[in-house]
């Protein structure tokens, strides 16, 4: 999923991933990843988009997302099997989390 480059202006390696975006289940089960990421950047809609993603939350370990005081409940339970930690806040009314899968 990754790959280096050297990169030709400061002769430094750089390392790059491949993201996958609206990935599948079944391409989610076939990443031989240690830890799985999933980034939620939605502009308001976080909840329909984790509501609808619940076979990708079951092989996911680490949600990071951006709620607002409307939709952190909704988001919540939604990743009820997560634990949710606040990280900061990233505007008015609206704060970045980073949710991690329960052992």
């Amino acid at each position: 999923m990754s790959s280096t480059h050297d990169n030709n202006i400061t002769g430094r390696r750089n390392r790059f991933f491949n993201l996958l975006l609206n990935p599948s289940p079944e391409t989610v089960r076939k990443i031989s990843l240690v830890k799985k990421l999933l980034k939620v950047d939605v502009e308001g809609a976080e909840v329909e988009v984790l509501k609808g993603s619940a076979e990708i939350l079951k092989l996911t370990d680490y949600i990071v997302f951006e709620a607002s005081k409307q939709t952190i409940e909704g988001c919540l339970r939604a990743l009820s099997e997560f634990d949710v930690k606040f990280i900061e806040g990233s505007g008015p009314g609206t704060f970045n989390f980073i949710a991690t899968r329960r052992n």
